[in-house]
This record gives structure tokens, C-alpha cells and sequence, in this order.
């Protein structure tokens, strides 16, 4: 596995890392393959992860668009038109950019990047945390609308050292 760990209890789920993160390779899917709407945050771990990594995304196109800002962050990060999983890919042969390689660990530093779109924008903000440096996300409404008052549960949870009322 990756290295990591979940707990479900009856106050919250619990995420923890589970000694030394590790590159994994991954589909997406409909249910009850790995989701799609995971894709982008476990993109940001991965640049942690010890190795080369590969995601291969065959629900939605525009999947991707997280991964110029983790590359201007210096996420080692490359996407591809390449099948890069075993499954059926609807976008096979298309030319469409739907598959990712990431090579890790990498650190990350702040940048200034605006929110392409919600999950994308999440993603951002996972990698603003794990960054050294201030990152500054513009259009960040965009985030709020799906995960509603994020900077304030973020903040409840520590990150007091991230400046993220600074991004809303």
C-alpha cells in the first residue's frame, strides 16, 4: 500500500500516514473503483510518496488541471494521452490528456495560482499545507461552494500556520 492509514468512528473519520509513504499506480472509476473526485488530493500526496506514481483517469476529462500548479509548486509531475492503467478507458486513442506520472518525494513551495475548477482548487489547498512558503489562491470561491467555510474547519484542525483566510 501507500503508507497510510483511515479510521472511521462515530465523531469523524481519522487519515493517517502509516510509515514511509510509497508510489502507487491507480484507476479511476465508477463505484466501486477508486473515485474520481479523489484523484487530485491523492495527486498532492503522491508528491510525497518515494518513487514514480501513475494515475489513470477514465471518467472525466479535465481531470488533470490540478497538475500545472503542483508542477509550478516543483511537483516532479508530467501528464500524458497515454493509456497509463489496464481497465477500459473511454478516452483510448482520443488524444486526450487523461493519465499522470508523478515522481516523488518533492518538495513543495508556495506559489500564487488560481482555481481552476472545485476539486482542483482542494487539491491546491492540500498542497499549500504540505508546502514550505506562502501560497496565495485566487478564486478560491470556487472551493467554498463544495466544501462550505473550508478555511475555517482547516483552521480547526491546526493549520493555523497556513495562512488561508488569506486565499477567500
Amino acid at each position: 500500500g501507500i503508507g497510510a492509514g483511515v479510521e472511521i468512528a462515530e465523531d469523524g473519520i481519522r487519515f493517517y500516514r502509516n510509515g514511509h509513504l510509497r508510489a502507487v499506480d491507480l484507476e479511476t472509476g465508477v463505484f466501486p473503483s477508486f473515485s474520481t473526485d479523489w484523484h487530485p488530493p491523492l495527486a498532492v500526496l503522491l508528491t510525497q510518496a518515494s518513487g514514480r506514481s501513475r494515475i489513470h483517469e477514465t471518467v472525466f476529462d479535465d481531470r488533470l488541471v490540478y497538475a500545472e500548479a503542483l508542477r509550478h509548486m516543483g511537483a516532479r509531475i508530467e501528464t500524458s494521452r497515454r493509456c497509463l492503467g489496464h481497465g477500459p478507458c473511454r478516452f483510448a486513442g482520443s488524444g486526450h490528456t487523461h493519465s499522470v506520472t508523478i515522481d516523488g518525494p518533492t518538495v513543495l513551495r508556495g506559489i500564487e495560482t488560481t482555481v481552476p475548477d472545485l476539486r482542483a482548487g482542494f487539491s491546491q489547498i492540500m498542497a499549500a499545507i504540505a508546502a514550505e512558503g506562502r501560497t496565495v489562491i485566487n478564486g478560491a470561491s470556487v472551493i467554498d461552494r463544495g466544501y462550505e467555510q473550508i478555511e475555517k474547519a482547516l483552521n480547526d484542525l491546526g493549520s493555523t500556520s497556513i495562512p488561508l483566510l488569506a486565499i477567500f
